[in-house]
């Protein structure tokens, strides 16, 4: 490790979102590195948890990740979800400080240690041409589909949906398994609907 890696680790940390009060300064240094304005109903949205990380260098906030819990599997049990990457930012002046590698990682870290939550990919958009892309692609995201018009307030409109799948070694059976009572629900419901189509 060079001595200005050491400088690094002592200035920066990544930390995840655990108290509401930080939320208006994540909004003021958002308006500095994103094309689009948020709202104040998804700053009111975010939540404080693991997903949501935040890098602070020698104090100040200065980049963030946040995130979003979407269920993929609606109806079904046991919940399985897909990890939406809302916005991931740094301020210009840190910018080759690598801080949103450690962003991402801290994010993939907390999907491959997660117990109880199935989370079985993380998903994001990137504008199409973007050298963010290349970013992504660092991490191993891959491309599911092109969206066209996705963006409506940029000069490029269109998106690439990317994906990426983390094992979760330390997943509870728990968090995997259908109950018993699950289960006879659903051999309920089938032989209503069995019924009915008779």
């Amino acid at each position: 490790m060079t001595m200005s890696e050491e400088q690094l680790a002592k200035k920066l940390i990544i930390k995840p979102l655990d108290d509401r009060r930080v939320i208006e300064r994540l909004r003021v240094i958002d308006k500095y590195h994103f094309p689009v304005k948020y709202t104040d109903k998804y700053y009111e949205a975010l939540q404080l948890h693991v997903y949501n990380q935040l890098a602070f260098f020698n104090e100040a906030l200065v980049g963030s990740c946040t995130c979003r819990f979407e269920r993929i599997n609606e109806g079904e049990e046991p919940a399985t979800f897909r990890l939406y990457v809302m916005t991931i930012g740094v301020l210009a002046p840190y910018r080759r400080l690598h801080i949103g590698t450690k962003l991402m990682k801290a994010v993939i870290d907390a999907v491959g240690a997660e117990q109880n939550v199935k989370i079985d990919h993380i998903a994001l958009h990137v504008q199409v041409g973007s050298k963010a892309h290349d970013f992504y692609q660092s991490f191993g995201f891959d491309v599911k589909e092109e969206v066209k018009d996705y963006y409506t307030e940029l000069d490029v409109n269109d998106a690439l949906l990317l994906t990426k799948a983390i094992p979760q070694p330390y997943l509870k059976k728990s968090a995997t398994k259908v109950s018993k009572k699950e289960k006879a629900e659903k051999k309920d419901e089938k032989k209503e609907k069995d019924e009915k189509k008779k």
